[in-house]
């Protein structure tokens, strides 16, 4: 077992920036289907000035070793975000038609999309929370990251506990997060720690019940 280590949980600051878009850079992870480092930029830039995300940093011995971002309203955010970043918004949507186009051609070559992620399942069952719900009190958990050597040494816990301190306060009540099929350990811990898990076409739409402000 991995012994645990000294790990300091803070929002991310202005001073951050540069060594956060070094290991962006190296991950490469997709936020809001986005992986441009512009992309990076605006939404830490969003992070800065409350604009409804918040972006935590895990810091060992001065050094950002993971993070995590979730934001308020999703499809509300996201549509304000990119309303304020024109030029972002031009780039997905080519992106996404040329997707549509390339999943078009595969359904005309063999009568199915492959690879293609269809909301379905969680996101259709009426009595199971969706990731569409859209609401002041939900947040959702757009990705998170810990360094290959500091997994398993409490690196994770203490940034999923500070997400869920920082959201309280806001005061979020739930928050959504989705989980691939194949994350076993991703799927372990929500179980865990007492995440409800509702299966969908690529994974698990996971939810957290946040207590109340102020309880």
């Amino acid at each position: 077992m991995t012994p645990r280590v000294s790990i300091d949980v803070r929002p991310l600051s202005a001073d951050d920036l540069g060594e956060m878009e070094r290991l962006l850079a190296e991950i490469r992870p997709s936020l809001g289907r986005m992986t441009r480092d512009s992309a990076y930029r605006a939404l830490m830039a969003e992070s800065l000035r409350n604009r409804g995300l918040w972006w935590l940093v895990a810091v060992h011995e001065e050094t950002i070793v993971g993070f995590v971002v979730a934001c308020r309203y999703g499809k509300t955010f996201w549509r304000r975000f990119l309303t304020r970043h024109p030029v972002l918004l031009s780039r997905l949507a080519v992106e996404e038609a040329i997707k549509r186009l390339r999943e078009g051609l595969l359904r005309r070559s063999d009568g199915r999309v492959r690879g293609l992620a269809m909301s379905v399942g969680a996101d259709e069952t009426e009595n199971h929370p969706r990731w569409s719900d859209n609401d002041a009190s939900i947040a959702k958990s757009l990705y998170i990251h810990i360094a290959a050597p500091f997994r398993g040494c409490g690196a994770g816990s203490e940034l999923n506990m500070a997400l869920v301190d920082v959201l309280t306060r806001a005061g979020i009540t739930r928050i959504d997060a989705h989980i691939d099929s194949g994350n076993e350990a991703s799927i372990r811990v929500a179980q865990n720690t007492g995440w409800t898990l509702c299966p969908d076409s690529s994974g698990y739409l996971a939810t957290a019940q946040l207590p109340s402000k102020g309880n």
